[in-house]
Formats: C-alpha cells, structure tokens, sequence
C-alpha cells in the first residue's frame, strides 16, 4: 500500500511555480519556431525542443536548412552577429478547483497561485492558466515537472 503525501511543501510550490512560469514562456516560442498549429505538447520535436530549454540549453533552428541543435551559453558568445531575443514575460492568470470544496478560485497571479499551493490536497485540486487546454490535476503537474 502506497501513503500518498497530502500537500506540497512551500519550497516544492517555488521549484513547481518556477517551472509553470518557463513553461508558460517557451510554448508560445516554440510554437512560433516550429509554426505549429497545435499545442506544442502534441509534437514530439517541440517537446524535445521544450525539455532543452527548460534545462537551460540554447535551441538553434536554421531555417535554410532545417537543422535544429542545442548549445550552451558559451558556444553561443562564440558566435559572432548573433543576437538572442528574449520573449515577452507571460502574464498569467490561474483558475483552480479544489474537489473539497467544489470551490473555483480565479484568476489569480502565479505568485497567489504559489502562496495558495501548500494549503491545497494536491489530489483534488485542478488548475488552469491561459495556454493550456484543460484543467490539469496539480499533484499530475508536480509529479511530472519536479518529481
């Protein structure tokens, strides 16, 4: 029999918030990169390409030729004419549902959305933010994001 933990520590919603916000910044940029027309989850190379640069990897398409490789910062200083554009800072709006109390709580800032997080049962607790398509169960979220 297996003790599910029944709430994330305040440290886990940081490390959990600090991943929503990266990911809330790559997926339009990939997107755009990739000039996909569906959410980036559903393409095995964009989540190849979301998984660099979520650990900290540089993603370089050419698109003379198509290739798409990955460098660190240092290779890229190397590089001379060429120029990273940082994306624009996501502004997120956060819906969440608790099963408990059947209670919607939104929108609300990412920042409130981490204050909030330890005082929720991760089990029974659903959220959603501009750019993503459903309700997702936040113990999912955490399990797949910071383990």
């Amino acid at each position: 029999m297996r003790i599910f933990e029944k709430s994330i520590t305040r440290e886990e919603s940081i490390r959990l918030c600090t991943k929503i916000y990266h990911i809330a910044q790559i997926r339009p940029r990939v997107r755009e990169l990739l000039d996909l027309d569906c959410d980036p989850k559903y393409s095995p190379l964009a989540r190849q390409i979301a998984k660099q640069l979520t650990s900290g990897k540089i993603v370089v398409i050419n698109r003379g030729n198509g290739e798409i490789f990955t460098c660190r910062q240092d290779q890229v200083d190397a590089v001379p004419d060429l120029e990273l554009t940082p994306g624009p800072d996501p502004e997120i709006k956060i819906y969440a549902i608790t099963n408990s109390s059947k209670k919607t709580i939104g929108p609300i800032s990412l920042g409130e959305f981490e204050e909030l997080i330890p005082t929720f049962n991760p089990y029974e607790t659903f959220f959603w933010h501009n750019g993503i398509e459903d309700f997702v169960k936040l113990s999912d979220v955490k399990e797949r994001l910071i383990g």
